[in-house]
């Protein structure tokens, strides 16, 4: 798997909000079907298990169903998962133009190590609401079995900045896209999970919880953060 990804800001000053685009967990979460299809079936209500099957073929391991937006001067990296540019990448035109600053690609370790390299980058604080994070019921219940954070497992999906998260989120729901304001950078160093019966800090990610499932006990990875210069000029907003 790639490691996350960290983009440069380009845009717009104050204070940014957060938003989260695309479901929290799924990609894990189909690859974990996958391999655990006779399994699944045996737990879970057939059309559930279906759902799962229909969802693993948007992610093929041979090619990629999205058209990926051409950019100018951009060079993605391939998921090697499955066989096509991330998320963040396909879709790069599309949050540019509907608002967004900065992109910041949620792939291994899930969107909380997002929302944390992307605050390490920064070199600030961050409080978010946990809750609000888009995510699949199944993809819930598929962590419930195998006691796994969905939050913390990898995912195709991407974490915005914008200066007005919740018109950034709306004008990408119009669009097709699940998204929602999640919350904000703030000063100082704290990373906080806020909506928890008690603060939760962010800390260091740790390893992906996909590998709790898909290889030996204790495997470990590299959380490094892969730097990538989106253009400079975002493209005319989309109208509303």
């Amino acid at each position: 798997m790639p490691a996350q990804t960290a983009s440069i800001r380009t845009d717009g000053n104050g204070e940014l909000e957060l938003v989260a685009a695309g479901y929290a967990g799924e990609a894990g979460a189909v690859l974990i079907a996958r391999a655990n299809r006779a399994l699944l079936e045996g737990r879970f209500r057939r059309d559930l298990v279906e759902r799962m099957m229909l969802r693993a073929r948007v992610f093929p391991p041979d090619g990629g169903v999205l058209q990926r937006t051409e950019t100018e001067g951009e060079d993605p990296q391939e998921d090697p998962a499955f066989g096509r540019a991330p998320f963040a990448d396909l879709f790069c035109g599309l949050f540019r133009s509907a608002g967004a600053l900065e992109i910041f690609p949620a792939l291994e370790g899930g969107i909380l190590a997002a929302v944390y390299l992307a605050a390490r980058e920064k070199k600030c604080g961050v409080r978010i609401m946990e809750k609000r994070i888009p995510i699949r019921q199944d993809t819930v219940e598929l962590c419930e079995l195998w006691r796994l954070n969905p939050y913390r497992l990898y995912s195709d999906c991407a974490l915005l900045t914008a200066q007005s998260g919740e018109r950034l989120a709306e004008r990408l729901r119009d669009a097709g896209i699940p998204a929602a304001r999640i919350g904000f950078f703030t000063g100082g160093l704290d990373k906080v999970i806020a909506d928890k019966e008690e603060t939760e800090y962010l800390n260091r990610p740790e390893p992906d919880e996909l590998y709790r499932v898909m290889t030996p006990e204790g495997a470990r990875t590299d959380t490094t953060i892969r730097k990538r210069r989106i253009r400079q000029q975002p493209d005319a907003p989309l109208s509303g």
